[in-house]
């Protein structure tokens, strides 16, 4: 048999081990994934602390866990500001923005192949808000075991919730 590069091959195989349609723990539904020749990278993508700030907002990207199954090496290309062009080829860079805006920061990572593999390349990406922060959020629970809105101090509605209060003019 001959292939001109990359073959793959996915197998799902029912076990019913010694007895059919009864609770079996040598039962099993395997998977076998074979693949020919070179297999695709696994990029991670992470950031160091915040992923939105105000601008100048300085991100630190990290690459680790990412992986290459055959331990090929690995190229990377950071295009940190979705511009179309890379800005950095080092595993884990720095990138300030300084420009308000919403910026999907892209992994590519390229395998540099051995003899006979094809170079396969996958990437992994992460959302930058630049120009906003995300909201705190705090519970403030009641006091001393208070648990209506007057006992605690929170300022409570003159209406009942189930009271609807009308704009319109006219009958409905």
């Amino acid at each position: 048999m001959h292939a001109a590069g990359p073959c793959a091959l996915t197998l799902y195989l029912l076990e019913y081990g010694d007895g059919y349609f009864a609770e079996n723990p040598d039962a099993q539904l395997a998977l076998v994934d074979f693949v020919r020749g070179n297999r695709t990278p696994v990029p991670q993508v992470s950031v160091s602390g915040e992923v939105n700030g105000l601008a100048p907002f300085e991100v630190e990207f990290s690459s680790a866990g990412t992986t290459d199954a055959y331990g090929d090496r690995l190229a990377y290309a950071w295009d940190s500001d979705a511009d179309g062009v890379v800005d950095s080829r080092v595993q884990n860079p720095t990138f300030t923005y300084e420009e308000n805006g919403v910026y999907e920061a892209t992994l590519k990572v390229p395998d540099q192949t051995g003899p006979g593999r094809t170079g396969r390349s996958a990437a992994a990406s992460v959302r930058i808000t630049v120009g906003n922060t995300a909201p705190v959020v705090e519970f403030v629970t009641p006091v001393d075991g208070r648990t209506s809105p007057s006992s605690t101090g929170w300022p409570s509605r003159s209406r009942s919730p189930t009271t609807r209060r009308s704009t319109a003019r006219g009958s409905r």
